[in-house]
């Protein structure tokens, strides 16, 4: 199964790839990133503070970037 996967989430959890999944659809369906509300909507949560966990944790492995104070300035990191 890990053959499946691409490389830049090997290093995630399940749960982190679906939340860095549900960004970059919902980047990609409406041109701008969610708010933390709004992705812990979609992984199942009712507290912003579900969202945000999601995006420090992957701002933090390199997935995402995030600027402080900005609403919705969450964008994707490029990796290679």
């Amino acid at each position: 199964m890990a053959a499946e996967r691409r490389p830049m989430e090997e290093h995630l959890t399940r749960r982190q790839r679906k939340a860095l999944r549900c960004i970059g659809r919902f980047i990609e369906a409406n041109g701008y990133p969610p708010t933390f509300r709004e992705l812990a909507r979609q992984m199942g949560g009712s507290s912003s503070s579900h969202g945000e966990h999601y995006v420090r944790t992957l701002e933090r492995k390199g997935y995402l970037e995030h600027a402080e104070g900005k609403a919705r300035g969450i964008r994707l990191a490029l990796r290679r």
